[in-house]
């Protein structure tokens, strides 16, 4: 039995000898930053300074440096000297990503956006409300939700739902977003259209600069006429383009498999009034939307 009891402290002391503690304070100039990660680099073990910056870590003997990174700041390489070695780590100010993340908060604030349109060939007049919030996430992350409703009578009607998540994540300078999508439309017996999917976004240029967009994505619809009653997956490709003077134009096309859906929109922007034109064309259905909205800040 004390023979069992030796072995078994030896083998923890051996276990815990092949790491070593690691603690510190994470600060700029000005004092502590809560929040910021400490990563051993080239693993996924790391954690979050509390409110007064300090963190401790429990490190690979092996591993002899430490990535520390905020939001604004320049990222740090550090190397860890021995083992339960406290230290202080300042963190220099990246200026030029804070410029880019103020300008991004200055030129898209957050705002709820109302507005009608009506169809004009097939006269279905419409509401939609839209929520633009680029501070429900950590910064630089925007979001944004979309719901629009249009109908002439209860067998001509169209319901679509977007919901986006955009500048996710900036990698090898571009920047990605998603975008969830749903959209039906029943006109009689013209078009019952039913559509989910997922949309993926690309940019290179400044998150508050960017011009052209690249869209590509993939989904599910339902579609029945008079000659087509089908089921299929589809994939998307399109470009959303950024013009002076608050115009942007969108074209995107989806391949149904069986069948094709081609979507342009083109938008024009004065302060808070918005117009636009939305064409649609599923098959041989024909949409055109015309609509005129107001964006309140807050």
């Amino acid at each position: 039995m004390r023979f069992y009891y030796l072995s078994l402290f030896f083998l923890t002391q051996i276990i815990f000898s092949q790491s070593k503690d690691v603690s510190g304070v994470v600060k700029d100039t000005s004092g502590p930053l809560p929040g910021a990660q400490v990563v051993v680099k080239g693993t996924s073990i790391g954690t979050q300074t509390n409110f007064d910056g300090y963190f401790k870590l429990h490190v690979p003997d092996s591993i002899n440096t430490l990535v520390i990174s905020f939001v604004g700041y320049e990222t740090k390489e550090v190397e860890i000297i021995k083992n339960n070695e406290q230290k202080e780590y300042v963190l220099e100010d990246n200026l030029l990503l804070m410029k880019e993340v103020i300008a991004f908060c200055y030129f898209y604030p957050r705002y709820i956006g109302l507005h009608y349109f009506g169809g004009v060939n097939h006269s279905m007049n419409g509401i939609s409300i839209k929520y633009f919030d680029p501070y429900l996430l950590s910064l630089p992350f925007i979001s944004k939700f979309e719901l629009g409703y249009q109908i002439k009578n209860k067998k001509n009607n169209q319901l679509y739902a977007e919901l986006g998540l955009i500048n996710i994540f900036y990698f090898n300078k571009i920047n990605v977003g998603v975008k969830a999508l749903y959209s039906k439309i029943n006109v009689g017996s013209l078009v019952d259209f039913e559509s989910v999917g997922v949309e993926v976004n690309l940019t290179k240029n400044l998150i508050f600069n960017r011009n052209t967009i690249l869209i590509t994505g993939f989904g599910k619809s339902n579609f029945k006429n008079n000659s087509i009653n089908n089921s299929n997956y589809g994939y998307t490709i399109g470009v959303n383009q950024n013009f002076p003077h608050g115009i942007k134009a969108t074209l995107k096309t989806t391949n149904w498999q069986n069948y094709w859906q081609l979507q342009t929109e083109v938008k024009y922007s004065l302060k808070e009034i918005n117009m636009f034109y939305k064409f649609n064309k599923i098959e041989n259905y024909i949409e055109h939307n015309i609509g005129i909205g107001y964006n309140f800040n807050f």
